[in-house]
């Protein structure tokens, strides 16, 4: 993708990052519900 020019690429890249951002989004909540699980069973 980042050979290709025009509006393609911004558009690609853009996904990626969201992508990226989604991914640790979920992590983040994932390891905050894990947290949550652990201190209920503790």
């Amino acid at each position: 993708m980042i050979y290709q020019t025009g509006f393609v690429t911004p558009y690609a890249s853009g996904e990626v990052l969201n992508s990226i951002n989604n991914v640790r989004v979920a992590a983040q909540f994932f390891k905050l519900c894990l947290n949550r699980l652990q201190i209920c069973s503790a």
